[in-house]
Formats: C-alpha cells, structure tokens, sequence
C-alpha cells in the first residue's frame, strides 16, 4: 500500500537524523504533493507512525517527532515459553523489572513471550515487525539455549544480547551472572559466621568450572565439604518437590559429621529446601547457616535466618543497554560484561 511506503520512508528520515527528536515534519498538504498521495494516505501514513511512538501529533502546533524514538529508547525483552506457568524466576524478575525500570518513561522495554513457537504467536509477530521498523534499538533475548536456532539468534536485524557465560556467536553479545563471586561471597559469610563443614546444591546445569572453584575456595579457607555435600537438581516443576528429601540426605550426620553451612546457588530451589532442613530437625543459625541465590530485588521474602546473595535485575537491563548502545555506536560485538554478585544489604535504592 502507498501508505505504507510513505510511512516508511519518514521513518527512515528520523531513523537516519534528517528528521530529529523534536522537530515538526512538514505540513500535511506539503506531503500531499510531495508524495503525490491523497489526504487519506498521508494520514494512515501519519497514524501508523504515531502508533509506532516515531511521531506525536500537537494539535495546531502539527505533528512532530518523538522527543524519544522508540529507535533510540526503547528495547525488547524476548521469552521463549509464553506462559508465566512455565517462567523461572529469574524470568519472572527480569520481565517485572523491565516493566518498571524507567519511571519516567524515558527507556522503554517491549517484553516478547513464545520464541519458542516460531511464527505461531502474536508476540513472534510484533517482534518480527518491531526490527523491520526500527521500533526497538536492541533485542535482549533470555533463555537463548531453548531458541537457538530461531532466526532472531541466526540473522541479528538489531544488536542483540544474550545470556551466556561462553559467548560463541560473534554477531551478538552478551551479559552473564558472575557466580564466581557468588560463590567468593557465599563462603566469605558461612566462614564469618565459623562454619567448617559446606555443603553445595546447585542446578543440573551448573558447569564444572564453578564446582572446581568452589574447591579452590574451600581449600583455601581450610574448611570441608565432601562428595555426598555437593548434590544438583533441575529446576523444572517436576525436580522441585524432589528437592526438600535430597537436603534432609545431604544433612545427615556421617561418622560423626554433618554440614554447618548451606549455599543454594538457585532461588527456585530455595523454599523446598529450607522444608528439608525443617525435615532434617536442624535450626537455621543455630545448627546451620544458610545462604541462597537470589535475582534482586526479591519477588518472595526470603525464609528466616537466610542470608540472599545474588545478582540485581535493574544492573543486569542496565548492562545490557550499555551493550546495545557501544553496539549502535560502533563497538565490534563478540564481548562479554560479567555482573558482579551482591549482598541484599549492599543493594543500591532505586
């Protein structure tokens, strides 16, 4: 339709500059003539972009562009399952975040469900739409190990964010949880609090790399853990239950020894584990210290006596911006930002 190309070259015009923040675009009888269209057409065309947040219509004044082109402010936040149902939390915390993270309105996140269906949703659709007409600056996709082969990972429109501790797509970038310090910090308390014996429940898919430094960190300390101690689980619905009779396991006393210290390195593992160490008949901070992974700020207050150590949603949106934006700017993609962990209580107010 002629709408739809006129509607495109202005949006081109504001994407290249020729149309900046804040300027009035010519009048609607100008575009008549010099687009050769009818009134009607140069208003759909109008319409379209005002719908897209390209243009603001101010009445006598005319229409002007946006003083905050969603080219510029404005990012997508990609999921792959559609329903919440199926959400870790740390998709749930990273999707509320993003619908929070600028009061004022200034930066913008569009949250995208169902990448996983390729085509078959609305949501699959808008984004496909969004890139074609520069509706987002950049893409962050979570849980990019379910879409992998999808289109928006094979042939980036958009700098696009991913994250992943090992980057091996060069077109793209990355934001990833340093759990290294996560686990520095974890044994910082437990050792202050003097606990000796540590036991570790991870997720199923927690890499060797990190076990390995959890060893490092206990050697150096001069405490213990001991096979039985380090035990993983998945985090689908179906693990959970499974979780709180593993932690009675793991607590145990054998010949004569038992862990003092508990990290539980994923939240969605937490409250079915306090459960076990309830099953276990151990008092948390008098027979046992626990601390638990977290994606800030919490969506569920956490159990009593646990101290939270983990990583702030607001920083990691915050890291992936800086990404998109060294991106547009003319940075080579292919990097990394790691995402320091941090105690609840060192949260910065937002």
């Amino acid at each position: 339709m002629k709408s739809e190309n006129i509607a495109k070259e202005l949006r081109q015009q504001i994407v290249e500059g020729r149309l900046k923040p804040g300027e009035r675009i010519p009048g609607r009888s100008d575009l008549v003539s010099d687009y050769r269209a009818s009134l009607g057409t140069i208003q759909r065309a109008i319409n379209t972009l005002i719908d897209d947040g390209f243009l603001v219509s101010k009445g006598t004044f005319g229409t002007q562009v946006s003083t905050m082109p969603p080219h510029l402010f404005t990012y997508g936040l990609a999921i792959p399952q559609p329903s919440t149902e199926t959400w870790d939390s740390f998709w749930l915390t990273m999707s509320d975040v993003a619908g929070k993270y600028d009061e004022e309105g200034n930066i913008r996140f569009n949250i995208y469900r169902g990448l996983v269906s390729e085509g078959r949703n609305s949501d699959y659709q808008k984004l496909v739409y969004d890139i074609e007409s520069h509706c987002i600056s950049g893409l962050v996709i979570l849980g990019a190990g379910d879409i992998k082969e999808g289109k928006f990972i094979r042939k980036t429109a958009v700098p696009t964010v991913l994250f992943d501790e090992e980057l091996k797509i060069p077109e793209l970038s990355s934001v990833c949880c340093d759990y290294y310090s996560f686990l520095d910090k974890s044994i910082e308390y437990l050792s202050s609090k003097g606990r000796k014996n540590i036991a570790l429940l991870v997720d199923i898919k927690f890499p060797e790399g990190r076990i390995n430094h959890f060893h490092k960190l206990i050697a150096e300390r001069r405490l213990s853990s001991k096979p039985q101690w380090i035990q993983a689980l998945g985090i689908c619905r179906s693990s959970i239950p499974w979780v709180k009779g593993l932690v009675n396991l793991m607590l145990q006393q054998i010949d004569g020894e038992r862990p003092d210290g508990l990290i539980i390195a994923n939240d969605n593992h937490l409250f079915s584990a306090v459960e076990g160490i309830v099953m276990s008949d151990l008092s948390i901070g008098q027979d046992i210290d626990v601390v638990a992974h977290a994606n800030f700020p919490l969506i569920h207050p956490s159990p009593t006596g646990v101290e939270r150590i983990g990583f702030d949603c607001r920083t990691l949106l915050s890291s992936c911006i800086e990404n998109i934006t060294e991106i547009r700017n003319g940075k080579k993609p292919g990097f990394v930002r790691k995402v320091h962990a941090v105690y609840e209580k060192d949260l910065s107010p937002r």
